[in-house]
């Protein structure tokens, strides 16, 4: 008859699998076939069962072909639990991680703008109480010392120039005479003609008594001055240099 084909799998319970490996023509005969077949339990089974032809025509003048399958499980042995449907788990989470990230960063950085925020505010607190010796002290100290070059001894005096300047309300007199007036003052000029000193001299007064000389900086509040090479005007400086050149 016609060729042959395995009849399709439509319920998984079914005892025998079958699949046709080849069929080869035998003239007017029909086909010769090399048949597979697995048994998923154990009895008696006709293959014609689990065929069928490829032009829907009859199967019914077909021989039997009938087979038997043994198990290979010991007797009573027990079969396994049919498989429970449970939920796939949940793939990706990309989103989710990402958002828990970003907001993890955001605590973090919101905290160190905090801490910085209150240094800031402390730091600014202490600044603000501080006075003008508190500040000038270290840089009088290396003065003191012999620890400074020659720019950071012009620094420093430029910077006592600028902040006597405004406190004696020098600002409208003849920058030649500001830098004198600062010498002649009672509370400016023990402590300018002792930078010159150290400025000049190699040797050094270990008898200067530095909380003193620093005593009238010590009325004054840090927050009222800022204190920068760029505070004293440049004709003042330049002044104040020509005069110590000349002499």
């Amino acid at each position: 008859g016609s060729q042959l084909q395995p009849r399709p799998l439509t319920d998984d319970r079914q005892p025998i699998v079958l699949r046709i490996v080849n069929a080869f023509p035998q003239g007017t005969l029909g086909y010769r076939y090399d048949l597979v077949y697995s048994g998923y339990e154990a009895g008696a089974f006709d293959l014609r069962d689990f065929l069928a032809r490829g032009d829907g025509t009859s199967i019914a003048d077909l021989p039997a072909i009938p087979v038997r399958i043994r198990s290979l499980l010991p007797p009573g042995q027990v079969e396994p639990n049919a498989l429970t449907e449970k939920a796939a788990p949940r793939l990706g989470g990309y989103r989710w991680w990402m958002t828990l990230t970003c907001v993890a960063w955001g605590w973090v950085l919101a905290a160190i703008l905090l801490l910085g925020w209150r240094k800031k505010k402390t730091l600014s607190g202490l600044a603000a109480e501080a006075s003008l010796a508190d500040l000038l002290r270290p840089r009088i100290q290396a003065a003191m010392d012999n620890r400074l070059d020659a720019r950071q001894y012009a620094e420093l005096e430029r910077m006592l120039i600028a902040m006597w300047q405004r406190k004696l309300n020098l600002s409208s007199i003849e920058p030649s005479d500001v830098v004198r007036k600062i010498r002649q003052d009672s509370e400016a000029g023990p402590l300018m003609r002792q930078l010159e000193r150290w400025m000049h001299e190699p040797a050094r007064d270990e008898s200067v008594d530095l909380t003193k000389l620093l005593e009238p900086l010590s009325q004054l509040s840090a927050k009222d001055f800022q204190l920068t090479p760029e505070s004293a005007t440049s004709s003042v400086v330049a002044s104040h240099d020509t005069e110590r050149r000349a002499k």
